[in-house]
Parts: structure tokens; C-alpha cells; sequence
């Protein structure tokens, strides 16, 4: 059969914030596809952050560059392909664990992708 059924991926990065603090990213994945029309996935996203601080100050926040940080985010989406036109997407994530980040968040998106090339 000329369609793939399931595949498994995961990415994993690291970097250095603006001020000087590490990051990491991680994200895992299972997908399904259905003759080719049909895309199933779940997925696990992670991020990291190793700034000197433990807590967030709301009054005189400038972003996670310097704050000690961590999330996991459970999700799981569905994508519809169509021939040449791209695909439409709907993602549901929720995050199942923070340390001085939002706790407990629901994200939705819906989207729609559409290739195209210059060449």
C-alpha cells in the first residue's frame, strides 16, 4: 500500500535566552494517516527554562528569559489533507504541568495551511 498508517517522531532543542539563561524544548509525537486524506496525531510538548529566579514578579514581568520554568502540554489533533489546496487542522492541548508558568491551560487552534512555492 502506498500510504503510511503510523509514524513516531520526537525533537529536542537548546538554546540561550536574550540574558544568558538556558532553554529546552522537547516534543513527542505519534501520528496516524488515513489514506492519505485523513491525519491523526498525539503529542507531548515540553519547555524549559533555567533562570536564576524561582518566581514570577507580575508587576515587573519582562518574560521567562530569567525565570526558572517548566511546562508539559498533552495534546492531540486531527488534519484533513486535500489534493493541492493544503490541509485544515484542529490542535487541543492542555497543559498537564507547570512550575512558574500558567497552570492547567487549554489551547485550541484551528488552522488552515496552504503550500506554495516561488519555484
Amino acid at each position: 500500500m502506498q500510504y503510511w498508517r503510523l509514524r513516531t517522531f520526537a525533537f529536542f532543542a537548546a538554546g540561550i535566552a536574550n540574558h544568558g539563561s538556558l532553554w529546552l524544548r522537547a516534543l513527542a509525537a505519534c501520528q496516524g494517516n488515513y489514506l492519505d486524506r485523513h491525519r491523526y496525531q498525539v503529542f507531548l510538548n515540553s519547555y524549559w527554562g533555567f533562570g536564576p529566579d524561582r518566581a514570577v514578579n507580575v508587576d515587573h514581568f519582562h518574560g521567562y528569559a530569567k525565570i526558572h520554568h517548566q511546562s508539559i502540554d498533552l495534546g492531540a489533533g486531527y488534519s484533513y489533507l486535500f489534493d493541492v489546496w493544503g490541509s485544515l487542522n484542529f490542535t487541543y492541548a492542555f497543559r498537564i504541568y507547570a512550575h512558574s508558568f500558567p497552570e492547567y491551560v487549554n489551547f485550541f487552534a484551528l488552522t488552515y495551511n496552504l503550500p506554495f512555492s516561488f519555484f
